[in-house]
């Protein structure tokens, strides 16, 4: 008799735990799904109007380069723009020689490509704070 007992509670045991699991199921498909919002393929491909870089410095051991960042950048940011590489001469702030002069205004001049415009200059030679204007959409003109 007492084995037949424990069976008898083994399949009220087991049955009280298929009835939660079903409960559960129930519950979670009648559960609204969770939706995350998805900004617009074209949103995505442009910045935002508000949209603000900054001219930023990269030393590798030889040579420099120059970077457009944005403002608002998240751990692993995307560089907006960079220049070519020059030899850097001082230690944390590259000197303004004509070669990193040249190739800050390359970077500049592909900036401006883009729709970005210098709203201020910072403290050093190189220091720009730049915004993102959104071309006009031709169906807007006419």
């Amino acid at each position: 008799m007492r084995f037949r007992e424990l069976d008898v509670a083994g399949r009220i045991e087991a049955a009280k735990l298929i009835r939660e699991l079903i409960l559960k199921a129930e519950a979670h498909s009648q559960a609204p799904p969770k939706l995350r919002l998805v900004e617009s393929v074209r949103a995505l491909e442009t910045p935002a109007a508000t949209d603000v870089c900054s001219i930023r410095v990269w030393q590798g051991y030889l040579k420099s380069r120059f970077l457009a960042m944005p403002l608002a950048a998240a751990p692993r940011a995307e560089t907006i723009a960079e220049s070519p590489a020059f030899r850097a001469a001082g230690a944390d702030v590259p000197e303004r020689t004509p070669e990193s002069a040249r190739a800050l205004a390359e970077l500049l001049c592909r900036l401006d490509e883009l729709g970005w415009s210098t709203v201020s200059e910072g403290p050093q030679w190189f220091d720009r704070r730049l915004a993102w204007t959104p071309p006009a959409d031709e169906g807007d003109a006419a």
